[in-house]
């Protein structure tokens, strides 16, 4: 009898091992859709983003989108263009000091619930190599990807740690490859500048004050509020420190309250000696909401060295 019990435990546990041995915990590995190179827990996924726990990359941080075997579609809407751009003009590039990069593309979000990851290379005049940062989103603004670089002037760059100098222009390069259908290319190059201007800021060779938003009479604006679709008028006034001639180049910014730059022009002129002239763009809104207009003087659109502070002011249109 005992005998006969034993058998029965011994062919229980023989059954239930061979269960265990041919069940399957994860769906078995299928051949990946075209643009998709790992099958993590599932599905297929390109070999950039961390997803429970699987952390891959692209050389030049682009995404396609992740493809389940449910049979579901899961993509996003591809086709809209990246941004990118340092959160400030110039930083002082003290020694563990950070800057923070911002890069807007719907397009890199593949979870709306969970945290994605991009990767952006960036380099300073005194490291061409430059180094490697991190950018994630948050659920509440899946869209933005924002990581800081830490700067150093005593030590080699390493991961997220940058060397500079004083009076370097930093910069960060991303590569967009989920354009729109009518995009005259299948990539996209964005390229964000910012000034390191040492501890005592940027040299104040043209000052740039009294930024203001006019209609074209140049009357101001009550309460910085403007009707929708009227054109306005981003002046400032300029005024040169030095004695020297200087050439220069007057950039206007405007971004709404998420942070996304509606529109983006310049003008480039010459200060003489101790001149005070005044400098406008033009701009004609066609969507009401907050916005914030920034205005830059930098020696020319093609060298981003800062001539003055930049300047802000927050309207609205209604």
């Amino acid at each position: 009898m005992k005998t006969k019990f034993v058998l029965i435990i011994i062919i229980v546990v023989l059954v239930a091992m061979y269960f265990l041995m041919h069940a399957r915990i994860w769906p078995e590995p299928e051949p990946c859709d075209v643009g998709f190179e790992h099958y993590h827990f599932g599905f297929c996924s390109t070999n950039l983003f961390s997803v429970s726990g699987a952390f891959a990359q692209t050389d030049d941080n682009s995404v396609v989108s992740f493809a389940w075997e449910d049979g579901i579609d899961h993509k996003n809407t591809l086709g809209n263009i990246g941004e990118m751009y340092w959160l400030q003009a110039s930083y002082s590039g003290k020694e563990n000091s950070v800057a923070t990069l911002r890069v807007i593309d719907p397009d890199l979000v593949q979870f709306p619930d969970s945290v994605d990851f991009i990767r952006i290379h960036v380099h300073s005049d005194t490291d061409p190599l430059g180094t490697d940062i991190v950018l994630t989103n948050t659920p509440e603004n899946p869209g933005f990807f924002e990581g800081d670089v830490i700067f150093t002037h005593d030590f080699s760059s390493s991961r997220g740690v940058l060397l500079v100098s004083d009076g370097d222009t930093i910069s960060a390069k991303y590569v967009d490859t989920t354009l729109p259908d009518d995009a005259d290319s299948e990539t996209y190059e964005v390229v964000a500048t910012a000034i390191i201007s040492g501890p005592r800021g940027p040299i104040e060779m043209v000052l740039a004050t009294s930024l203001r938003i006019e209609d074209l009479k140049q009357n101001r604006f009550s309460d910085n509020v403007i009707p929708l679709g009227h054109q306005v008028l981003f002046s400032a006034d300029l005024n040169a420190q030095t004695q020297d001639i200087h050439n220069f180049a007057y950039l206007v910014q405007v971004q709404d309250e998420k942070g996304r730059t509606m529109s983006l022009s310049w003008l480039s002129g010459t200060i003489l000696p101790k001149q005070t002239i005044t400098t406008s763009q033009s701009w004609i809104p066609d969507l009401a909401g907050k916005y914030f207009v920034t205005v830059f003087v930098w020696e020319s659109v093609d060298n981003p060295t800062a001539l003055s502070p930049p300047l802000s002011v927050e309207f609205v249109v209604e």
